[in-house]
């Protein structure tokens, strides 16, 4: 299996503080298809804090998007 690339957008560090949880991991189980209440039970969290977790990233993915697509 190849390793792939993180997103430049994705500050997993800063995420990884701001939660108290190892956003590399969270993500890494979302990409494997794992809910979030199986994710929360997995690291002593709860599904609401995973689900800020995770608008944060959209919300980080969709700027990425727009400036990408201001500069061409």
């Amino acid at each position: 299996m190849s390793k792939q690339k993180r997103p430049s957008w994705i500050d997993e560090k800063a995420l990884s503080r701001k939660y108290c949880l190892n956003a590399t991991r969270v993500i890494r189980a979302w990409r494997e298809g794992r809910s979030d209440l199986e994710i929360a039970l997995m690291f002593g969290t709860t599904p609401r804090q995973l689900m800020r977790m995770r608008q944060e990233i959209q919300e980080a993915h969709q700027q990425a998007r727009c400036r990408k697509n201001k500069t061409t």
